[in-house]
């Protein structure tokens, strides 16, 4: 997780400007995975939105992604992806 659970989007930018370190395997559904149980102690009312931003022509999936999906979509988490693939 780049950036905690706040509402600047100025917060948001400074953060992934300041990130550029990348080492081991890309994995979106680890990721994801993470997403959600940081979104647990979330209240149902709350509004709760994952950004991902993807750059990578590997993935290290661990398991089957699409049981992923279906966890977000259950705990009403909506994902947007934005891929910066070749």
């Amino acid at each position: 997780m780049i950036s905690d659970f706040v509402d600047s989007a100025e917060d948001h930018c400074a953060k992934l400007l300041d990130f550029k370190e990348f080492e081991g395997n890309p994995s979106l559904q680890n990721s994801l995975e993470l997403a959600c149980e940081n979104f647990r102690s979330v209240p149902n009312y709350a509004s709760k939105e994952v950004l991902c931003v993807f750059s990578s022509l590997t993935n290290s999936d661990p398991g089957n992604i699409f049981q992923t999906i279906a966890r977000l979509k259950q705990d009403q988490i909506s994902c947007s992806v934005i891929s910066l693939s070749a």
